[in-house]
Order: structure tokens, then sequence, then C-alpha cells
């Protein structure tokens, strides 16, 4: 039970940050004057995110899972 709850957690995650990169690229193409600024951080946060995510994989010599946790900008 306890390792269904957190999976599901993590794939709430995963989802969630798929959503946030998707508006976050929307903005970038619409005329949002500030909001810009604060789409390029969160997608900065999702590169440090992915970083992260690929060094943890690598340190736990876990390279067939690298693919699982990252977050792709603009990959429609």
């Amino acid at each position: 039970i306890v390792v269904c709850l957190i999976h599901s957690s993590w794939l709430l995650d995963q989802v969630l940050y798929e959503e946030e990169q998707k508006l976050c690229e929307s903005i970038f193409t619409s005329d949002s004057g500030y909001a810009i600024f604060m789409a390029y951080t969160k997608l900065y946060e999702q590169e440090l995110r992915n970083i992260l995510w690929v060094a943890e994989c690598l340190v736990q010599h876990q390279k067939g899972r690298i693919h699982e946790g990252l977050v792709y900008a603009g990959c429609d």
C-alpha cells in the first residue's frame, strides 16, 4: 500500500510538472509582459530538477530509469 501511495504521489508530481511546463511554454508565445520572466524562472527550475534527477540516477547506477523522471521542454 505504501509503495502505491509513493508511486501515485510521484506520478502526480510528474503530471503537474508537465502541465506547468506547457503553461510556461505558452507564455513565451503570447504577449504577457512580466509573466515571461516568471516562466523563464520556472523553466530554469525544471531544468535544474532534470539535472539533479540524472545525477541521482547515475550515482545510484540506475541509468535505465533516467528517462522516467525527466520533463521535456518543447517536445509536443
